[in-house]
């Protein structure tokens, strides 16, 4: 699946300017900066291969450290941890750190000055926002230091993919946050010389629109495309359905979606490309990336405490359940115990991944909490994946959306193009997955829009949240 040597060669595999940015341009940028970045990305790259109990060591001292200094400087984490007994210079171990409360969104957006550190001064954090694809946007503030290692993080997850400072990318990418104020004379310089970032917006993807970027990608020619996972399979299909070629880049990021076998396999087909699939979110950065093996995705343990929770229990093996952060770096805003509202399942650990890699992997199994689907018999079942494959198994749909308000119950939003959908074929295909027992009904729409942030919701439950908390017996 993943043989690629004998892709066609490009100018971006050959670019020696990108040879003499990473050994350059880009040092002398962290030192005009005082960022020690790379010193800390060349700890990341040895502790990746460090034993299991090393690496249990390095993220429990962390995790007490983060705790106690949470206890100290913010009057929320001071105030909720008192109230489960917890005392400063307490050892917590995996097992005594599940008494800490969990904390949510709304614990967030409403103790937003209690959970800042009393040592930081507002103005002197760095403020962010999410893009509130769940309806939930939340700001957040993290201190320099952490600004810094999660830059080192980065590019440690980077280099599994072979995309190295210096190399030319291709952002298809909806966060508009993210992208460089390109009117300014100095952000233009930067790109050009040293971030050398050709800019996508994925918000809206029309016909001329993805016709446009095929030109630029055509003229750019980028080393690696880093891309909102269905997006950049939209775009794919779009390219194979008008025999449109792009020179192949040496590999494709995923992220910000999640990623279906089918969606992977056309990708890696049209582009002629490795895919790597990448998982994190805005409030602590990179959680987790594929490496060349493919098997799962290795967590960023050095810099994130991840828990997998049914219910307030730990999840057993090969259960699927909530992910639970805690950010181990942040001082300037603590997360500690942060639900997420994302779905996943641990790897097997008693097989160690063929890349050599120590850091422990996780599957995302069907993306974010309400999007799976709640059966007639009470079973989840990933909406998401399911969207994914009725949208390519049944002729005639041009978008679909799945919404679910009762258990036992769904309705499939449809956009039909010209020559309609079979509706007897579609129910038969979602009952195949859902049960017989399940009650679809079909709703047409002109149009199903993204999020704000270009993001698309193939999947909404109003009841999943609840029925994903429960812990069989």
């Amino acid at each position: 699946m993943h043989n690629f040597e004998k892709k066609n060669t490009n100018t971006a595999m050959n670019d020696m300017y990108a040879t003499f940015v990473r050994h350059v341009l880009a040092p002398l940028d962290a030192f005009r900066q005082d960022s020690d970045h790379y010193t800390i990305l060349e700890k990341l790259r040895k502790s990746q291969y460090a034993s299991a109990e090393e690496l249990r060591e390095l993220s429990l001292a962390k995790l007490n450290a983060t705790v106690s200094y949470a206890f100290e400087h913010c009057p929320f984490y001071r105030k909720s941890f008192s109230k489960v007994g917890y005392q400063v210079g307490e050892a917590l171990d995996e097992k005594t750190f599940l008494k800490l409360p969990t904390l949510s969104k709304r614990d967030i957006q409403e103790n937003l000055a209690d959970l800042r550190s009393d040592e930081f001064a507002v103005e002197d954090l760095i403020a962010n926002q999410t893009g509130g694809s769940t309806g939930e946007p939340l700001k957040f503030y993290l201190d320099q230091p952490r600004a810094v290692s999660r830059l080192a993080a980065t590019l440690r997850h980077d280099e599994w993919a072979d995309y190295r400072p210096g190399d030319k990318v291709g952002l298809l990418w909806g966060a508009a946050q993210d992208f460089a104020d390109e009117t300014n004379l100095k952000v233009r310089l930067r790109n050009k010389l040293l971030d050398r970032t050709l800019v996508l917006n994925a918000v809206s993807l029309s016909t001329g629109v993805m016709t446009d970027y095929y030109k630029k990608l055509c003229e750019f020619q980028p080393k690696v495309l880093l891309a909102y996972a269905h997006t950049v399979y939209v775009f794919a299909q779009f390219l194979r359905s008008r025999d449109l070629k792009v020179p192949s880049p040496k590999s494709i990021i995923t992220s910000a979606e999640l990623l279906s076998p089918e969606e992977r396999k056309v990708i890696e087909e049209v582009f002629g490309s490795e895919v790597f699939d990448r998982y994190g979110c805005r409030e602590v950065s990179i959680i987790a990336s594929e490496c060349s093996s493919h098997d799962g995705l290795h967590v960023n343990a050095e810099n994130i405490y991840l828990e997998i929770l049914k219910g307030e229990h730990p999840a057993e093996k090969d259960e699927i359940g909530e992910i639970v952060l805690t950010d181990l770096e942040n001082r300037g805003m603590p997360l500690i115990r942060y639900r997420i509202a994302d779905s996943a399942e641990w790897v097997d650990s008693d097989a160690p991944c063929d890349c050599g890699r120590t850091l422990p992997r996780i599957r995302i199994t069907g993306g974010r909490v309400n999007e799976f689907l709640v059966t007639a018999n009470d079973r989840l079942v990933a909406g998401t994946a399911l969207t994914i494959f009725l949208s390519t198994e049944i002729p005639g749909v041009a978008q679909m959306q799945l919404y679910q308000k009762e258990a036992g119950e769904v309705t499939v939003r449809v956009v039909a193009d010209e020559s309609g959908v079979d509706e007897a074929t579609l129910k038969a295909k979602a009952h195949s997955f859902l049960g017989d027992d399940m009650r679809i009904t079909i709703e047409y729409k002109e149009y199903i829009p993204r999020e704000v942030s270009g993001k698309y919701r193939f999947s909404i439950s109003e009841v999943a949240s609840e029925y994903i908390g429960k812990r069989e017996s």
